[in-house]
């Protein structure tokens, strides 16, 4: 991470140097972002289909590659144009490295751990968007951007060895369905999610939002620069330290992002923090002064922070469970796209314009559409929190479930959403030994017998679980399932419980634990005699 934000910024940098052109900053980040916007759903195919050990090194050793090829371009004065292919390269090269990583550290650290690993992945992040651009700064003040490329390389190596001392199964990652074939393509899943969120005024306002805040994003990608130059003094290299402000920011407002989260003012909590990323933008056309720049960009890395806390548990109370992942697909792909179209205008603005009117543009667009989005967040938030409380009683009796014990409070949520109550009278037969495994059930009230090859060898009661083994590993019924007793149960769809499990990498332990005692004593049908 601290190697991919040297390379940024001594990529803008080098391309101003050589150019004096926004248009070829633009070119770089629309050369940057496109891999992931068209291939994200390819590269986590990727991530699950080959070893991901193996993979992880490849894709380091071949960007290392890359980046030493990047400072002999430099080096020999190469062609920007030749500059953004090898971006372009890079940036495709890279597109499963987030998903195999993700999918690989649950294979890498044990469950009670799991949380932690992901909490420390996420500061470092953090730390990295404070740090990586003043390192980017200093390398360049020091030296060159060739060397800058360099050290980018080395970063991809040291990498690339600490992979190889890993030690990862040969199987999926545990509490994780070994067969991904049956998810849709990429477009099917753009569409689904589409439907939803034109079905759901609230969700389309709060996407929306999301997506002008990715477009301001854009225009800051190809002014920042600029403005460290033309306005500040700071020369190119100046990005660095703006960037790192930003960083900075964030890490200031982590303490404070779960207690703005719970916020009963939602949508209103979410417009200032539209305020504070827009803000800024916008009134870098009139400082000039970098100690202003610095501590405004500060204010964008606050309200950065909150904005991203607060949009993600929107769209998590606002959309159907069984449409989350399809949902947060859709908005991927219309960030991408708003962050790419927002860098282009901006070159398009100072060329046509100024650097100034492309500031005010940029930032204005977001403080406008938050503006007039006031009245309809409020009313979202109002939904997201009348939709929490609803769940309240589900999710207080699913936390009790010793199958669940442990399970992260959104993936209670998740599948409280999903839940139907039902009835059945004594001798309904529930699901049957080898037929297709689409739901679970909770037993509310009542008896059940379970029955493998027409022997009983089992029974179960209330707070018992049935079903739940098939779903996650997509197989068959296993067993016949039989009310001894009328019934009062929980159904929950098997693609709902699926999609809420996948909102929290770690798989409750008590489930793990049940889930390999009954295989243990109870083999699949199809590994028996």
């Amino acid at each position: 991470m601290m190697g991919d934000w040297l390379y940024g910024v001594a990529l803008l940098a080098w391309l101003l140097d050589r150019t004096g052109s926004p248009g070829w900053l633009a070119a770089a980040e629309l050369a940057r972002i496109l891999p992931s916007a068209f291939l994200g759903s390819l590269a986590g195919v990727a991530a699950d289909r080959w070893d991901r050990q193996r993979l992880l090194v490849t894709l380091d050793l071949t960007r290392a590659t890359l980046m030493l090829a990047m400072a002999v371009l430099i080096a020999v004065d190469g062609t920007p144009a030749a500059a953004i292919a090898l971006v372009a390269v890079s940036g495709l090269i890279g597109t499963p490295y987030g998903p195999a990583i993700s999918a690989a550290t649950p294979q890498v650290v044990d469950e009670n751990s799991l949380a932690a690993a992901n909490a420390t992945g996420a500061m470092v992040a953090q730390i990295t968007w404070s740090l990586g651009p003043v390192l980017g700064a200093v390398v360049l003040a020091v030296s060159s951007a060739e060397w800058a490329f360099v050290l980018n390389a080395a970063t991809f190596l040291a990498s690339a060895l600490l992979l190889t001392r890993l030690r990862l199964p040969a199987t999926g990652p545990t509490g994780h369905p070994p067969n991904h074939g049956d998810r849709p393509t990429f477009l099917g899943q753009l569409q689904e999610g589409l439907a939803t969120v034109r079905a759901a005024p609230d969700l389309l306002i709060v996407t929306g939002l999301i997506t002008a805040s990715f477009f301001a994003f854009g225009f800051e990608q190809v002014l920042h620069v600029l403005v460290a130059e033309d306005r500040l003094g700071l020369g190119a290299d100046g990005l660095g330290w703006l960037t790192g402000a930003i960083g900075v920011g964030g890490l200031l407002a982590s303490p404070f992002t779960m207690r703005i989260a719970r916020t009963a003012r939602t949508g209103e909590a979410l417009v200032v923090a539209s305020v504070l990323l827009g803000a800024p933008l916008a009134l870098l056309a009139v400082v000039t002064d970098p100690r202003i720049a610095v501590a405004l960009l500060l204010l964008e890395g606050f309200g950065a922070i909150v904005f991203e806390v607060l949009t993600v548990t929107l769209l998590q109370r606002l959309s159907p469970r069984h449409t989350l992942g399809r949902v947060f697909g859709l908005q991927d792909s219309a960030s991408s796209t708003a962050n790419v179209t927002g860098a282009l205008l901006a070159s398009i603005l100072v060329a046509a314009f100024s650097l100034e009117a492309a500031l005010v543009a940029g930032g204005g667009f977001l403080l406008a559409y938050a503006g007039m989005a006031l009245a309809p967040l409020t009313r979202a938030g109002r939904h997201a929190r009348l939709t929490g409380h609803r769940l309240e009683p589900t999710v207080a009796a699913l936390a009790q479930l010793p199958m669940l014990e442990g399970a992260a409070p959104e993936v209670l949520e998740g599948i409280a959403a999903a839940v139907v109550s039902e009835h059945r009278p004594a001798g309904t037969t529930l699901m049957t030994e080898g037929e297709p495994a689409d739901d679970l059930f909770v037993v509310r009230h009542g008896r059940l017998g379970i029955l493998l090859r027409g022997t009983r060898i089992d029974e179960v009661g209330p707070g018992d679980v049935v079903g739940e083994m098939g779903v996650i590993a997509r197989r068959p019924r296993n067993a016949t399932v039989v009310a001894d007793t009328d019934v009062e149960l929980w159904r929950v769809s098997g693609v709902a419980f699926l999609a809420a499990m996948e909102l929290h990498p770690v798989m409750p332990d008590a489930l793990r634990r049940g889930i390999t005692a009954r295989l243990a004593r109870h083999p699949p049908m199809d590994a028996a005699p």
